[in-house]
């Protein structure tokens, strides 16, 4: 089966899915709670503290999104493992099917050899005919020097002598006779080994084939339940995108009733408690290159303090604010290249340098706990693509690992 057909039959099978998909959304609206945000203005209007409300509920919403943004991953990765085992599947195929291929190759030489010595055999039988039926008539009726026949020959002999060398003659050539039929004789027996032979190896080449054909019915009911069960991982991970939508859309409506309160009733800025990994995964702890304290520097060579955390990532990996905030600032910083920083209250401050590019925050803009304010880069004093990450307090740097999540 070619991977033209293959690529058919997943349309197919993504086709007959739509309607699973459809009724999983509906199951995903029904159970996606978490998105819903009825009640959510009355809740904070009867709270002590309705920004804490909001921002209690959009903690809710990006945790929700995180564990779904993982199911997703997943369910991609279980994809890949269906489309690498069908492609292993379609390359057994392949494999077969040049096999099928060559063995009607055999069938068809070994019945072309066959026909072959059918005929071969059928003219050393004639042969064979025409010289037997010639040697019958010889000894019926031999002609020597003309048409003499074999009384003629032996009342016409001039002596004995004679009739004894006329015989040995006859003798001769009847002999000879013969040995022209027992050489088509064994020319017709060779033929017919041969044809035996042909026939056995067309019988075991038809039996090979049969097997192979078993193997191929196989593999194609193996293909078509791989195929089944990725459309079914096709199914989960499309009902999966249609709850992140959901919860993306309330996360923004979220994001713009905290703006609405904060432009309403001021922001005093009070620090939430806690801090966010500011890079997505798989970029995590694991992915830190240089921690705080005091190092060599890479580039100088001096022994000085490194004043954040070192985080390695690919470039144009999104940065995330690690908490509520206001942007302090948003451009080129000598040794830190292009850098935000961002005033999270309670003389808090984050900084995020070597940004290969901006978000879309201006300084002077309020943004939320993971909101994205620029893309990893090595811009600056940099040896490759890394987010510097700082925390500061009152303007002193500390070790941002006592604050990240």
């Amino acid at each position: 089966m070619t991977t033209a057909t293959n690529k058919k039959l997943i349309r197919l099978f993504f086709a007959a899915c739509l309607l699973c998909i459809m009724a999983a959304c509906g199951l995903f609206v029904a159970t996606a709670s978490g998105a819903d945000l009825s009640g959510l203005d009355a809740a904070a209007a009867d709270s002590n503290d309705p920004l804490q409300t909001y921002r209690d509920k959009q903690r809710d919403l990006q945790d929700q999104m995180a564990d779904l943004k993982t199911q997703i991953a997943n369910q991609s990765s279980v994809i890949k493992g269906y489309e690498n085992e069908l492609a292993e599947i379609e390359a057994k195929m392949l494999t077969v099917q040049a096999q099928l291929d060559a063995i009607q190759v055999g069938i068809d030489d070994a019945n072309a050899q066959i026909e072959k010595a059918e005929a071969e055999i059928a003219d050393a039988e004639e042969r064979l005919a025409e010289r037997r039926a010639y040697l019958e008539q010889r000894l019926i009726d031999v002609y020597i020097y003309g048409d003499i026949s074999f009384l003629d020959v032996i009342f016409e002999t001039d002596s004995f002598d004679d009739f004894i060398a006329l015989f040995d003659m006859m003798q001769l050539i009847m002999d000879q006779d013969r040995h022209m039929m027992n050489e088509i004789t064994k020319e017709r027996n060779a033929i017919a080994r041969n044809k035996a032979q042909m026939e056995k190896m067309r019988d075991e080449l038809e039996v090979m084939t049969y097997d192979f054909k078993d193997m191929q019915l196989d593999l194609e009911a193996l293909q078509n339940q791989k195929m089944v069960k990725m459309g079914e991982a096709v199914s989960t991970k499309e009902g999966y995108i249609a709850m992140l939508n959901q919860f993306e859309a309330a996360s923004e409506q979220v994001s713009a009733q905290i703006r609405e309160y904060l432009a309403s009733y001021g922001d005093t800025l009070s620090y939430g408690g806690s801090m966010i990994w500011p890079l997505p995964s798989p970029w995590g702890k694991n992915w830190i290159t240089d921690p705080y304290g005091m190092r060599w520097h890479p580039l100088s060579g001096d022994y000085r303090m490194h004043t954040g955390v070192d985080i390695g990532a690919d470039g144009g990996t999104p940065i995330y604010a690690a908490a509520d905030g206001v942007i302090i600032s948003v451009g080129w910083i000598s040794g830190y290249g292009n850098t935000v920083q961002i005033n999270h209250g309670d003389g808090i401050t984050t900084l995020y340098a070597h940004m290969s590019r901006f978000g879309s925050f201006a300084a002077g803009a309020t943004v939320l706990m993971g909101d994205t304010i620029g893309y990893v880069g090595t811009t600056g004093n940099s040896t490759g693509n890394h987010l510097h990450f700082e925390v500061r307090v009152n303007g002193s740097h500390t070790d941002p690992m006592k604050y990240l999540n």
